[in-house]
């Protein structure tokens, strides 16, 4: 497990398996190149910056902040977006689930992309610029604006 507890902290992560936790909203991850990490908890801001952080077995909610012009995948296990996030690239949801828990978990400019077994769930109403794949789909009692 990689600790983000003591702010303000800045992280160049280039690979990881481990969980990343975000311990303090001052805590800081900078993406210095495509990186992997199993789960990302905890709350404080992850930029991306033209990269792509793929998680690779979710099993924690992320209140944070996650921007940058990169990319979000969710490659296995359940991952759980609360905070706002204002990343404008593409999530991509593959094998994974990916629950949006607030209305700006996704960008309004992310474009998403659920396949594979990969699965969007809605706890709360989402907008995004596009949706595509054959992914699942599940929006509850909530409204996808596309």
């Amino acid at each position: 497990m990689v600790d983000c507890a003591t702010p303000p902290m800045t992280a160049l992560v280039t690979a990881s398996s481990s969980v990343l936790t975000m311990a303090e909203f001052l805590s800081t991850l900078n993406l210095a190149a495509a990186s992997s990490v199993k789960s990302l908890a905890g709350s404080g801001n992850v930029t991306l910056g033209a990269n792509t952080l793929t998680i690779t077995n979710g099993a924690d909610t992320f209140s944070g902040n996650i921007s940058g012009t990169g990319n979000l995948a969710v490659s296995g296990g359940t991952e759980v977006l609360n905070g706002t996030n204002a990343y404008s690239g593409t999530t991509n949801v593959t094998n994974g689930i990916l629950t949006l828990n607030s209305s700006a978990a996704v960008s309004n400019s992310s474009k998403v992309n659920v396949t594979g077994t990969g699965a969007l769930n809605l706890a709360a109403a989402s907008s995004v610029n596009s949706l595509a794949g054959s992914g699942n789909v599940t929006l509850g009692a909530n409204t996808l604006t596309i």
